[in-house]
C-alpha cells in the first residue's frame, strides 16, 4: 500500500503529486480537498434562435470514441503555502489554451464490439506520457476483453499515449491513469486569518482525440 492514495484499494489512487500546468503540486503533496463529476459528451443541446423557435444540436460522433463519452469537471483546493504555486494557478486560469492536469485517479472506458485490428481513440492520454511520477510500472493500464483481464486484447501507442488498437475482437474495456486536458473556469479565494489564505479552481475538461 502506498504512502498516500485511499485505503482499501489496491490500485494507487490519488497517491500522486498533482499535476497541473507543468507544475507538481508538491509543496501540498495532497491539496486540501479535491471534488470531480461528470457530464455525457453526447447530450443534446437546445439553442434558442430569433424565430422564438430551438434548435436541437447534437455533438459529432467520432466513431473512435468510446461507448459513452464522459467530459469531467474538478475543483481543487489548495492551501497556499507556496508562492510560486500560488501564481501558477491564476496563471492556469488566465491561459487561452488546454493544459495537462493530472489528479491520480482511475478511469475505464468501454469499446463494445471491436473487432481485431481495429483502432480507437481514449478520450484523453494516459498520465504516464505526462506526469513525470507516473509510469507504466508504478501505474499500469489494466486491459478487459469481455470482462476478463487480458493485456493482450489491445496495444496502446501514441505520444502521448491514447489511441487503441485492438488484438482481438469482442467488448474492450481499458482502465488507465488520465492525464486531463483542461481550461480554468474559476477562482475563489479565502482569507481566514494570518498565514491562512485558500485558493479554489475550477478545472474543465476539453475532449481532444488523435
Amino acid at each position: 500500500m502506498p504512502e498516500l492514495g485511499y485505503a482499501g484499494f489496491g490500485s494507487r489512487i490519488l497517491d500522486i503529486d498533482p499535476y497541473l500546468d507543468g507544475q507538481l503540486w508538491e509543496k501540498n503533496s495532497v491539496p486540501e480537498g479535491m471534488g470531480w463529476q461528470s457530464d455525457h459528451d453526447d447530450s443534446i443541446h437546445i439553442i434558442p434562435t430569433a424565430a422564438g423557435t430551438d434548435v436541437l444540436q447534437k455533438i459529432y460522433d467520432d466513431t473512435t470514441a468510446a461507448d459513452v463519452p464522459l467530459r469531467w469537471h474538478f475543483t481543487m483546493r489548495v492551501q497556499c503555502v507556496d508562492e510560486d504555486e500560488y501564481f501558477r494557478l491564476h496563471r492556469a486560469l488566465a491561459k487561452r489554451q488546454a493544459t495537462y492536469f493530472v489528479p491520480g485517479i482511475w478511469l475505464e472506458e468501454v469499446f463494445s464490439n471491436v473487432v481485431n485490428g481495429s483502432v480507437r481513440a481514449l478520450t484523453r492520454p494516459l498520465a504516464e506520457s505526462i506526469h513525470p511520477d507516473v509510469t507504466s510500472g508504478t501505474h499500469p493500464t489494466l486491459i478487459f476483453l469481455n470482462d476478463a483481464a487480458d493485456p493482450t486484447a489491445a496495444v496502446l501507442s501514441g505520444d502521448p499515449i491514447q489511441t487503441v488498437t485492438a488484438a482481438n475482437s469482442g467488448d474492450l474495456a481499458i482502465r488507465y491513469m488520465p492525464a486531463f486536458r483542461v481550461v480554468g473556469r474559476a477562482l475563489s479565494e479565502l482569507f481566514d486569518g494570518f498565514n491562512d489564505l485558500t485558493t479554489t479552481i475550477a478545472l474543465h475538461e476539453v475532449i481532444r482525440r488523435p
